[in-house]
């Protein structure tokens, strides 16, 4: 279950990628180069194409930076997952298998050697 979870966060970060990429697309259709006959001086089929390839463009920007930062805290989530326990055991096990220890673990006295 929890696998299922996981994947289905990352496909819902897909589908947000290609739908605000289309948003993009949409919003320059939408606009049919009103923004780039205003901001551009730009007029006509040119304004209207200047208007598709702008926004698209944007879209694609802020895609990447919105779904690639929740990739990124994804990861970054997992990992901690993934290393908190090792760190754990790991010091844990450090504490009560080494040889070269004489005190009980846990002590404040360290061995010498």
């Amino acid at each position: 279950m929890k696998f299922f979870i996981i994947n289905s966060f990352r496909t819902m970060v897909y589908v947000a990628y290609i739908a605000i990429i289309v948003g993009g697309i949409g919003l320059g259709i939408y606009q049919q180069g009103n923004w780039s006959a205003d901001v551009l001086n730009l007029g006509g089929g040119l304004a209207q194409v200047a208007d598709v390839l702008l926004f698209s463009l944007a879209g694609w920007i802020i895609a990447s930076l919105i779904c690639g930062l929740i990739v990124t805290l994804l990861d970054l989530r997992d990992d901690v997952k993934g290393r908190l326990p090792a760190a754990r055991r790991g010091i844990h096990r450090a504490a009560t298998t080494d040889p070269r220890r004489t005190e009980k673990p846990g002590s404040a006295v360290e061995s010498t050697d």
